[in-house]
């Protein structure tokens, strides 16, 4: 608490004294919104490891280049904690064995012991200061091996790569490794025209990987922002902006905008922002991956209920039949729910038929649900189909325990029977 205040006190001295510099040039607003962004930024940095990229180029230095560009590049998102080169290098030499590869002037082999080599490339006479200052590697690792360096260094990813050049053209061809998960996230590529242009290559590589990775991260991302809104470290209107802000950068991620319509939840009068999320993850609802069924499980809410309940709130009864109609057929959860509602919103609507139908699909999910069988009894009522009314509220009684339930069933038996 104290290192807190003086931190704020910090920056309000530090606001004061810029204030002036400033002021005049209308930037003193920006200038808060940045403390202000700073204050509310996410600690949390994911550790990367990138392995020596392969050299098949006619420049010695082209893959130490791309290498210090894309650590760089990565360290500058913010996102990244990058292993330093020597740690890495060090631990491919204990890592590998059984495989050949240059390190420092020497050639290890596969009894782990060292020849030293002649130095003929230039490069190699004028090495970086350190113990380790390249590695020459004329291969590209395993899977498994990578992992297992990326273990040891207890990082979240890895990148393995290599250069090639066709002519004047130049590529860049990496693959990014989920150590947690072991499994390869992606397989990227950038081309330039020459070698001048290798930081666009760079930049773009730097944005893909960040983008696969916050992906990989959706979820653990989202459940730091909502644990640091329950701890009550972020505001009700931070949290918003941080989970808006990260579905947008992950677009095709299901689980910001789940925990986003959660949040919304906790306030009335929200049906709008409801809506506009709850088609979002009707959208990208996909239940072919056992992912997005995971995380609308561990959120304890069906968001296609809440996007209907909102259409009904608003008065709009198609869309609410639109939206329980279509999670009927995409999403396994839930189900008779769906069904259950989607009754009675034709019954709202006046169509009777289809009110009937849906909720004899609905016996089809379930046969034991009393409010099904309820329904029913009730609609053929009205239609005045007694001996079907009648099987459906005895069914009914077979399956509830309500009092109150029993205690009208029985009177609407007693005079049906008595008309009978």
């Amino acid at each position: 608490m104290r290192y807190k205040t003086i931190m704020v006190c910090a920056s309000i001295i530090i606001v004061i004294f810029v204030e002036t510099q400033c002021h005049a040039r209308g930037g003193f607003a920006i200038l808060l919104a940045n403390i202000a962004s700073l204050q509310n930024n996410d600690d949390t940095r994911y550790t990367m490891i990138i392995l020596p990229f392969q050299n098949n180029t006619d420049v010695p230095t082209a893959a130490d280049s791309a290498d210090d560009l894309l650590r760089s590049e990565l360290i500058k998102t913010g996102y990244f904690k990058v292993i330093e080169r020597g740690e890495t290098f060090e631990t491919i030499v204990e890592f590998a064995p059984g495989d050949n590869f240059y390190i420092g002037g020497y050639k290890f082999n596969d009894t782990s012991t060292s020849v030293r080599q002649q130095d003929t490339d230039s490069t190699r006479k004028t090495k970086r200061k350190g113990k380790v200052g390249w590695l020459d590697m004329p291969f590209r690792l395993e899977r498994h091996t990578i992992i297992k360096f990326a273990e040891k260094l207890d990082a979240d990813f890895a990148i393995a790569g290599g250069m090639n050049q066709f002519g004047e053209k130049i590529r860049v061809d990496i693959e990014l490794i989920g150590a947690k998960c072991s499994r390869t996230l992606a397989s990227l590529t950038a081309d330039a025209e020459s070698f001048e242009r290798l930081p666009d290559i760079v930049n773009s590589l730097t944005l893909d990987v960040t983008k696969a990775c916050r992906s990989a991260n959706a979820q653990h991302d989202t459940n730091n922002i909502v644990s640091r809104y329950k701890q009550g470290l972020y505001t009700y209107e931070v949290t918003i902006q941080k989970l808006g802000e990260l579905s947008s950068i992950i677009p095709d991620s299901l689980a910001p905008p789940v925990s986003l319509l959660s949040i919304y939840l906790e306030l009335p009068g929200m049906e709008e922002e409801i809506i506009a999320t709850g088609e979002r993850i009707l959208t990208l609802f996909d239940p072919q991956q056992n992912e997005h069924l995971e995380i609308l499980q561990s959120m304890g809410i069906d968001p296609f209920e809440e996007l209907a309940k909102a259409y009904e709130k608003k008065g709009t009864m198609d869309k609410v039949i639109e939206t329980h109609s279509k999670a009927i057929k995409i999403c396994p959860i839930n189900t008779l729910a769906h069904y259950k509602e989607l009754a009675l919103a034709y019954k709202v609507k006046g169509m009777e038929q289809q009110h009937i139908e849906t909720l004899q699909n609905a016996l089809l999910v379930c046969k034991t649900d009393p409010d099904v069988y309820y329904y029913l009894g009730a609609a053929m009522e009205k239609n005045g189909k007694l001996e079907q009314a009648i099987e459906y509220y005895r069914k009914c009684l077979k399956h509830t325990n309500e009092a109150l339930l029993i205690s009208e069933i029985r009177s609407k038996l007693s005079q049906m029977e008595s008309t009978d």
